[in-house]
């Protein structure tokens, strides 16, 4: 997808959230979404089931109730982001940059991520596998 097809569907949701003509809800499932930016934008509840985001540029996004399972997160910036309530079962966040990142009653289940990309993140209420939040951190710790 083109950041132009991207920017088209944010608009198109944004219209949706404001019920006016034309709004209709953010289906990104599958979509090829590599290196475009989605910094700051309002996603929230928007669908990026097994989306490929490596790289993209997420940072201070509202991704609040999305739905980002099995999505490619490798190497984005999502510094600032708003994922409180996301599903992000099987979303794989390797090289992912999350300092300040909310992840507040998020269903993560599992965060195979060094303790450093946690800096300053908000887990509160997060569901993990028991044994991946702490590995992380005794890993970073050692």
């Amino acid at each position: 997808m083109l950041q132009a097809d991207f920017d088209s569907v944010a608009d198109a949701r944004l219209r949706f959230v404001e019920r006016r003509p034309g709004g209709t809800r953010a289906v990104l499932a599958s979509a090829n979404l590599q290196g475009l930016d989605l910094a700051q934008r309002n996603l929230r509840e928007a669908d990026f089931t097994g989306a490929n985001l490596f790289g993209a540029r997420l940072a201070a996004v509202d991704l609040e109730r999305a739905t980002l399972f099995c999505a490619v997160l490798r190497e984005c910036d999502l510094r600032h982001a708003n994922l409180k309530g996301a599903d992000l079962r099987g979303a794989v966040f390797r090289g992912a940059k999350l300092a300040h990142a909310r992840f507040a009653k998020a269903n993560i289940r599992s965060l195979p991520l060094q303790g450093d990309q946690l800096q300053n993140t908000d887990l509160t209420g997060a569901g993990f596998v028991a044994g991946q939040f702490a590995r992380a951190l005794r890993d970073d710790l050692s």
